[in-house]
């Protein structure tokens, strides 16, 4: 997994790290509360909702981060390719306009 999170760049990386720390430790951290405090009808629907928000969360910044990552300008195969990062695109930027082949206007 390291391989790809390295050719991302740095904005879509951290989103992707992101949703899922949030994802998890929604998953995780409130089910592990919830499982203490079960019985208790207000704690539990408290902490319960928190972590159903938790993982709803790291889902939309999860597709936000993927949906940046189809804005990135790529070869005809589809591949991101990036030769130095100081050249690569910026995430949101208008891809550059294809220049005609020789000859047409």
């Amino acid at each position: 997994m390291y391989p790809v999170l390295r050719v991302l760049s740095p904005g879509i990386r951290r989103l992707l790290i992101a949703s899922g720390i949030i994802y998890v430790g929604g998953a995780v951290g409130l089910e592990t509360l919830s499982g203490i405090f079960f019985g208790t009808d207000l704690v539990y629907g408290t902490i319960a909702h928190g972590e159903e928000f938790l993982e709803m969360l790291g889902v939309v910044v999860f597709i936000e981060a993927m949906l940046r990552l189809l804005q990135i300008p790529k070869t005809e195969t589809g591949r991101i390719v990036v030769a130095d990062a100081r050249l690569a695109p910026t995430v949101g930027a208008p891809p550059n306009d294809p220049q005609p082949p020789a000859g047409e206007s």
